[in-house]
């Protein structure tokens, strides 16, 4: 029987809390930093600073499968849409090393928040279901448009 699990990262928003499969979904952080504002742009507030979302490096996408690969045979990685940011080159970039003990598979999800969440519970509900990463991605695609 596959085991599959299934990585996404921060930017999830989930419509429930408890869902079939949701012990194999797993949250890579992103970081929250704050940067100085642009000179002529102004911000709501007007103190001057803006957060900017800091995508995970390939380092600590590889180190989430070197993690994840001890317990699962496949890793299955949604991120948030690639014309939003870079989590997708990263997350690819790491699944190319030969580190990895698990298949790794990476999909855009085109989307944010409660879309990647919906994405998220259809992947984990297959995955406890016992469905192949191939027939998850399969699942997937049919609902990613």
């Amino acid at each position: 029987m596959p085991n599959v699990c299934i990585l996404t990262d921060s930017t999830v928003q989930f419509t429930q809390s408890i869902f079939p499969g949701h012990e194999r979904v797993y949250v890579i952080p992103f970081e929250l930093q704050e940067t100085a504002a642009q000179e002529g742009r102004p911000f709501p507030g007007g103190i001057g600073l803006q957060k900017q979302l800091i995508s995970p490096s390939p380092q600590e996408f590889i180190r989430f499968y070197a993690r994840l690969s001890s317990e699962y045979d496949s890793i299955l990685v949604l991120t948030l849409s690639s014309f939003l940011n870079p989590t997708l080159k990263n997350a690819l970039l790491a699944s190319y090393q030969p580190r990895n003990g698990a298949v790794v598979e990476v999909i855009d999800s085109q989307t944010a928040g409660v879309g990647l969440g919906m994405l998220v519970q259809i992947a984990a509900d297959a995955a406890s279901e016992g469905a192949s990463l191939k027939e998850i991605d399969r699942r997937l695609r049919v609902n990613i448009p």
